[in-house]
This record gives structure tokens, C-alpha cells and sequence, in this order.
């Protein structure tokens, strides 16, 4: 009984690991790809201006 309650324990501290990790990598997706959409608008201003 004590293996499955460990092994119950175990699951749960890997999903909210998984879970505290994406909460980290989804915001700074987020943010990295709007800096490099910005980076494109102005390259393409810069074009246009040319």
C-alpha cells in the first residue's frame, strides 16, 4: 500500500513540475515571438522606405 501511495506521490510532483515549466515557457513564447514580429514590421518599414 505504501508503493502505491509513493508511486501516487511521485506522479503528482512530475505533473506539477510539467506544469510549473510550461507556465514559464508559454509567457516567454509569448513575448519572444511579438519582439520578433515588431523586429519584422520595422525591417519592413525600412524596406518600404528604400
Amino acid at each position: 500500500m505504501a508503493d502505491i501511495i509513493a508511486s501516487i506521490a511521485a506522479a503528482i510532483a512530475f505533473g506539477s513540475a510539467a506544469v510549473s515549466v510550461f507556465a514559464i515557457y508559454i509567457p516567454w513564447k509569448n513575448v519572444h515571438d511579438s519582439e520578433i514580429f515588431k523586429e519584422a514590421i520595422h525591417a519592413l518599414e525600412r524596406a518600404y522606405e528604400v
